[in-house]
């Protein structure tokens, strides 16, 4: 499973699919930290305080809105308000609200909240609406002294004390318990030095992993050797590749992404690296992002390296007069326009799900293939571009590209390209081999 969009916040029946309760955020996680920042601060609440409270929204609900008890196994579909009426005393959310008709007296808590408003318990804009209420009221937060200072939900919002102070006084006065409080002074404190501008130290290059173990992943789908088709309309070609850097332990585990769509994946890039035709913003304002490098033809590529580098990215391009047509935001580039990728295994073999019959899948889908630079009728069907797939650290100031691969370090060069550019001092780009 993982994590969808829904009312513009990243949401799962399983929470645990938006991130962790505790330690450095998932991508899902910044997105929804940011929507409440931005409710908070615009009610006049402090950096500190609103640390403190997310601090505790992590760890109680791992920020997704979504987030219920029980609900294992259940998908969103079947956790909605029809469901949570029938258990009003559930947890519901991200603070963890209890439902409609629940003996609780603030007002039936979340889900009755919801329900008039003819939202569902699980959009976040709900949820936010439903906490300034609170603040408004106020309500829900029980005013009373923390460590020899007397808080109200007011003087809570309006507190320069640490964030980890605040956490504190949080879980006292609105969650009503004193457990785990480690983990919440924890959480306040990544928050805050978020929120504040300072961004958590990226992931060390440790747990990435080579160009040739990425193209073991992608071959582990070869139905030749499961013997299980994997059918194109269940995985096109992005979708594979995706499948496949997921696949990666370290992505997994924070939530790391690609852009979706092949023309996407191609044109978007962060100024000044080379081959840039199309400025986007990194999925989800993650960081570090993902970037492709180097980028270019295979024709440019063999006249400098002898072999193509296993694990590299490999992409079909149609000319400007082709088909499918180009969309608007990149016509006139003069790029063209992609409409394939697939994965570069070695020995002349690469690993795609296509939409024609194969050899191996009747009706496409994924399956291995001879690399082939010809082309035949109309259609292009020759692999004519590729690229690497690395992530720099976006924090800093503009990130310096790193230097090619040396052919003798094929094909053990790495998915990481660590940039870092701070407080006037510029680190080159250091390969890890």
């Amino acid at each position: 499973m993982s994590a969808e969009l829904y009312d513009g916040w990243y949401i799962s029946a399983n929470q645990y699919d938006v991130g962790p309760s505790s330690g450095n955020a998932t991508s899902y996680q910044k997105h929804n930290a940011d929507l409440i920042y931005n409710t908070l601060s615009a009610l006049g609440w402090t950096t500190n305080a609103i640390a403190g409270t997310v601090g505790n929204i992590m760890y109680e609900s791992c920020i997704c809105p979504a987030c219920s008890y029980p609900s294992i196994g259940s998908t969103i579909a079947t956790i909605g308000n029809t469901y949570a009426e029938n258990y009003p005393d559930n947890a519901y959310g991200l603070l963890q609200w209890k439902g409609r008709g629940s003996v609780d007296p603030d007002n039936n808590q979340l889900v009755g909240y919801a329900m008039r408003y003819g939202y569902q318990w699980y959009s976040g804009v709900i949820q936010m609406n439903r906490l300034t209420w609170e603040f408004q009221a106020p309500a829900k937060f029980h005013p009373q002294t923390v460590d020899g200072v007397y808080y109200t939900f007011s003087s809570y919002a309006s507190s320069t004390e640490s964030a980890e102070t605040l956490a504190k006084v949080w879980m006292v006065c609105y969650e009503g318990t004193y457990s785990v409080l480690d983990t919440r002074k924890a959480n306040a404190s990544y928050w805050y030095d978020y929120f504040s501008g300072t961004p958590p130290t990226p992931p060390t290059p440790t747990g990435w992993i080579s160009g040739s173990d990425f193209a073991d992943l992608a071959t582990a789908y070869d139905p030749a050797i499961t013997g299980i088709n994997i059918p194109y309309n269940e995985k096109d070609c992005i979708g594979y590749v995706n499948m496949v850097w997921r696949d990666i332990p370290i992505v997994d585990s924070n939530n790391y992404s690609l852009p979706n769509g092949t023309n996407t994946l191609w044109r978007r890039n962060i100024s000044p690296y080379p081959s840039q035709t199309y400025n986007t913003t990194s999925p989800d304002n993650q960081n570090p992002t993902p970037v492709l490098w180097y980028k270019g033809t295979i024709a440019d590529y063999l006249s400098e390296h002898s072999d193509l580098p296993v694990g590299c990215l490999l992409f079909h391009q149609i000319a400007d007069d082709g088909h499918p047509p180009i969309p608007s935001q990149y016509a006139g580039d003069g790029i063209g326009n992609f409409v394939h990728v697939g994965i570069y295994i070695g020995n002349l073999q690469v690993m795609q799900s296509g939409g024609r019959d194969s050899s191996t899948v009747t009706g496409g889908g994924v399956h291995r293939t001879t690399y082939s630079s010809l082309t035949s009728s109309a259609f292009t069907l020759a692999w004519n571009y590729l690229a690497y797939v690395c992530y720099v650290d976006t924090s800093g100031d503009t990130p310096v590209p790193p230097e090619p691969p040396e052919p003798s370090e094929l094909p053990n060069w790495f998915l990481l390209w660590y940039t870092n550019k701070r407080k006037g001092v510029t680190k080159r780009a250091k390969r890890i081999c």
